[in-house]
Order: C-alpha cells, then sequence, then structure tokens
C-alpha cells in the first residue's frame, strides 16, 4: 500500500484533472448549444422572410384576380347591353326613355359587380400582406430571442473556460493542505480536516 504523501499527491492530480475535465466539458456543451440557437435563429429568419415574400405574393395574385373578375364582369356588361340594344332595334323603338334607363341599370349594376370585385381583391391583398407582416414580425421576435440564447450560452461557455484555473487551483491548494497533514503524519481524510484548518 502507498504511503498517504503518495495518496495524496496522486489524488490531487487526478483532482486538478477532473476539475480541467469538467471545465472542457461545460464549455464544449455551451459552445454546442450557442451554435444550435445560432442556427435556429439564422433558420427562423429566413422562414419568416420566405413566409414575408410568399404573403406578398399572394397579395399580388389577389389584386391581380379582383382586376380579371372585373374585366369578365365589364365585358358581360357590354355583352348585355349590346343585347338589349339589338333587341331594342328589333323592336322598332329608339332608345331613349325607358329603353335607356333599362341599358343604363344595367350598366350600374355590372359596374358595381365590378367594383366590388376589385375591393375583394384588394381586400384579399390586404389580407394577405397584414398576415405576412405579422408572420415576419413574429419570426424576428422569434430569432432574437434565439440569438439571445446564443450570447448567453457563449458567454457561458466563456465562464466555464475561466473557471478551469480555479477549480485546477483550489485542487492544489486543497491537496498542498493535505500533503501537509499527510507528512506530519496525520490522516487527511479524516473528517476533523474539513474546514477547521489544517493545524494541530
Amino acid at each position: 500500500m502507498a504511503d498517504p504523501v503518495t495518496l495524496v499527491m496522486i489524488t490531487t492530480a487526478m483532482s486538478a484533472l477532473m476539475a480541467g475535465a469538467q471545465g472542457m466539458a461545460a464549455s464544449s456543451q455551451a459552445q454546442y448549444q450557442s451554435e444550435v440557437a445560432s442556427q435556429s435563429a439564422k433558420y427562423t429568419a429566413e422562414m419568416a422572410d420566405r413566409n414575408r415574400k410568399i404573403s406578398e405574393f399572394a397579395a399580388k395574385e389577389a389584386l391581380a384576380k379582383g382586376e380579371m373578375e372585373a374585366g369578365v364582369i365589364r365585358e358581360k356588361e357590354m355583352k348585355t347591353i349590346g343585347a338589349e340594344r339589338a333587341a331594342v332595334g328589333a323592336l322598332g323603338v329608339t332608345p331613349e326613355g325607358s329603353p335607356l334607363d333599362l341599358m343604363g341599370e344595367t350598366a350600374r349594376q355590372y359596374e358595381r359587380d365590378a367594383t366590388n370585385a376589385v375591393f375583394g381583391g384588394q381586400f384579399e391583398a390586404w389580407k394577405a400582406r397584414t398576415q405576412g407582416e405579422s408572420s415576419w414580425l413574429e419570426g424576428l421576435g422569434t430569432a432574437a430571442r434565439y440569438k439571445a440564447e446564443a450570447a448567453l450560452y457563449e458567454n457561458k461557455s466563456d465562464l466555464a473556460l475561466m473557471s478551469i484555473p480555479f477549480g485546477i487551483g483550489s485542487s492544489l491548494i486543497t491537496g498542498y493542505g493535505r500533503y501537509q497533514i499527510a507528512s506530519k503524519g496525520g490522516n487527511p481524510w479524516a473528517p476533523s480536516y474539513y474546514g477547521g484548518g489544517f493545524g494541530s
């Protein structure tokens, strides 16, 4: 069996190595978590931007659809009014009074429908843009949270690295105290030596 002084030196060295290894492991884990949070922030920001572009595309599509529907309605209007004029002309009636009022009312109804189609497209475009902006802002908020987490983990990594010398130093100081006790013939692992000083 080894003498107490040798055992103290071995355990002190092992304790110092463990303190260094634990500090390195904590730093590596924090670095990994920082990288994951950074990647999450980047991905979230990219998705927010992508969703915003999709919403803008949907808005433009809604506007175009409204205009197209209005165009179809106006074309239908022209055909209907043309058919009404032909019917009035076939009867030999001049397009005055009631026939003219009828054609005017037809034109108003079609124009109202065309205007509603345009406004409907504008409303859908506004809705798509609003949803896109809301989603984009939410995504930026989430990305900012991930960035803050990444910075926090980066700080934890730095602190873990900075704690290594203190852990090793603490192990060496404790080991030196035990060495002093063992070199004087005392028991370096006896409970009375913990927290009560190294004298006696």
